[in-house]
């Protein structure tokens, strides 16, 4: 008669914040770069959602290679970004305790890495705190929900349903979203629910993204 073998069950180690964000991988499509990222922890990819519904942004790249040689000690940037007019800089996320800010100077780590920590081999780097993302709930909500359509848009276009969604736009100036995809055959709908999100997303639409929950009462209006 076999002996059943006992079950062996892990030991679990406990992770600190930054652990737990540093093995919490996030694999994400960007429509705006025409490619997939890899991000590192909640807050990078909330941050790139920032970015990614953005229309000022010309091109950002996620967990940057820095050209040059580095200081001993430094914490890399999590994103480099090209705003259009703008010069191109670095961003670096923390925890909101422990950046520091001095009268009118520019916010920074209360740790400091670096000699310059508001410039990397030549580069601007700002610092900002992850209590932008605690303040941004509906506004991330909302690209959390969008994101998903709008990428299925951009990899799988309707181009006949877009132009359609574009003509309906401008000859309504605005509508609820709900009454959007009503003008649709029913079997229709998830495509031009796809097509709605990723004309939000260019821009050619636009919508309450940062104060109300986008909803079938969301009204969506031309530019």
């Amino acid at each position: 008669m076999r002996t059943r073998a006992a079950m062996h069950t892990p030991t679990a180690h406990p992770l600190t914040r930054g652990q737990r964000d540093a093995v919490n991988l996030y694999i994400a499509w960007s429509i705006r770069l025409g490619r997939s990222l890899e991000l590192i922890g909640p807050a990078a990819y909330e941050y790139w959602l920032l970015l990614e519904w953005d229309s000022h942004i010309r091109a950002f790249c996620e967990r940057p290679i820095v050209l040059g040689e580095l200081p001993e000690r430094v914490l890399m940037p999590d994103f480099w970004v090209c705003p259009g007019g703008k010069v191109p800089h670095y961003i670096s996320l923390v925890a909101d305790d422990s950046i520091t800010r001095f009268k009118d100077e520019l916010p920074r780590p209360t740790f400091d890495l670096e000699e310059d920590p508001h410039t990397l081999n030549g580069t601007p780097r700002f610092w900002v705190s992850d209590k932008i993302l605690r303040d941004s709930v509906i506004g991330l909500r909302n690209r959390k929900y969008l994101t998903p359509y709008a990428a299925e848009a951009a990899q799988r276009p309707d181009l006949p349903r877009r132009d359609a969604v574009r003509r309906l736009a401008k000859v309504r100036g605005s509508c609820s979203w709900l009454d959007f995809e009503r003008s649709f055959d029913e079997s229709m709908r998830h495509m031009v629910r796809c097509e709605l999100a990723y004309l939000l997303h260019k821009g050619d639409l636009v919508v309450d993204l940062d104060t109300e929950f986008v909803s079938a009462h969301s009204i969506v209006a031309a530019k």
